[in-house]
C-alpha cells in the first residue's frame, strides 16, 4: 500500500465537545484509559502500510505534538514519509483561520502534490475503529470508484451527519447534511474518503477558487450524480466522537464485555 498518502484533521467536531477540547485537539482526547483517538487513526494507517502522512491542525495542537512525538511509536521517524504536522492557516483573504476542511486541504496542497502517492486517504481523528485501507482500495479498484467514502449504521444525534443512501452495487444516489436526531439507523458517513491525489487536488482547487468551504456540501454532495462515488460499509465496533454525550456512551461500551 505503498502508493496511498493520508491526510488527517486532528481537529473537527469541537464546538460539540465544549470542555472536553477546550485545551486540546479531538486528537489528542484521552480514550480507554491511555490511548488518544489519533493512536486508532495511525494504527489503522501503519497496519495497511500507508506512512506518509500530513495532519492539519486548527488549535491548541501541543498536546498531540507532544502525544505523537514525530511517530516513533508507530515507526513513522523516518526520512522518506513519517509525519508531518501542518500548523493552522490564515486565509489571506479573510484575515482569519480556515473556515472548514476545503481551505484546510487547499492550505497543505503543495505537501500533497509533491507526495510520491497516487492516491490520498481523507479522514477525520475522532474514529474508532478498525479499519483496513487495503482492503477499501481494492474496494475502490473493483467498483472503479472516483471517491469511496467509508460508512457506518447507527442512529443520528444532534450533531452534524452526512447521511448515505446507494443503490444495489453500492454507488451513493444521494446523501444529505443533518443534525436532526433519529431513533431509526441510517448509513452514515464516516468522513474517511478515499480518491486519487490528482482528482482531489483539482477537486480542491476550483471548490476554493469559488470560494466554497464545505467538503460535504459543496463537492460531495454536489458532484453525486457526475462523480462515481461508491459507499464502503465499515463493520465492527465504530466509536465515532462528536458530543460529550456520545464521548460518555462510547466509554461505557468499551466497558461492557457484553
Amino acid at each position: 500500500m505503498n502508493d496511498i498518502m493520508g491526510i488527517i484533521f486532528a481537529s473537527d467536531n469541537e464546538t460539540k465537545l465544549n470542555e472536553l477540547t477546550l485545551h486540546r485537539t479531538t486528537a489528542s482526547l484521552p480514550f480507554c484509559g491511555r490511548y488518544r483517538f489519533i493512536d486508532f487513526t495511525l494504527s489503522n494507517f501503519v497496519n495497511s502500510q500507508i506512512t506518509n502522512l500530513g495532519i492539519i491542525t486548527r488549535n491548541n495542537y501541543s498536546s498531540l505534538t507532544d502525544h505523537i512525538r514525530m511517530g516513533r511509536d508507530w515507526d513513522l521517524n523516518r526520512k522518506n514519509g513519517g509525519i508531518a504536522v501542518f500548523p493552522p492557516y490564515f486565509s489571506n483573504s479573510a484575515r482569519s483561520m480556515n473556515r472548514g476542511k476545503i481551505e484546510a486541504l487547499y492550505s497543505v496542497l503543495d505537501f500533497v502534490q509533491h507526495a510520491p502517492e497516487e492516491y490520498v486517504v481523507v479522514t477525520n481523528s475522532n474514529i474508532a475503529a478498525n479499519i483496513d485501507f487495503e482492503s477499501v482500495f481494492n474496494y475502490h479498484m473493483e467498483k472503479g470508484a472516483d471517491i469511496t467514502m467509508l460508512t457506518y449504521t447507527a442512529c443520528p444525534n444532534t450533531s452534524r451527519k452526512v447521511i448515505v443512501s446507494e443503490d444495489m452495487a453500492g454507488r451513493v444516489t444521494d446523501m444529505r447534511v443533518t443534525q436532526t436526531p433519529s431513533s431509526t439507523p441510517a448509513e452514515i458517513g464516516l468522513n474517511i474518503y478515499l480518491s486519487r491525489k490528482d482528482l482531489l487536488i483539482d477537486l480542491i482547487t476550483d471548490s476554493y477558487e469559488r470560494g466554497y468551504t464545505d467538503l460535504e456540501k459543496h463537492i460531495l454532495q454536489q458532484k453525486k450524480d457526475s462523480l462515481k462515488i461508491y459507499g464502503y460499509h465499515v463493520d465492527g465496533y465504530v466509536g465515532v466522537i462528536d458530543d460529550i454525550k456520545s464521548y460518555y456512551h462510547e466509554s461505557m461500551r468499551i466497558l461492557d464485555t457484553n
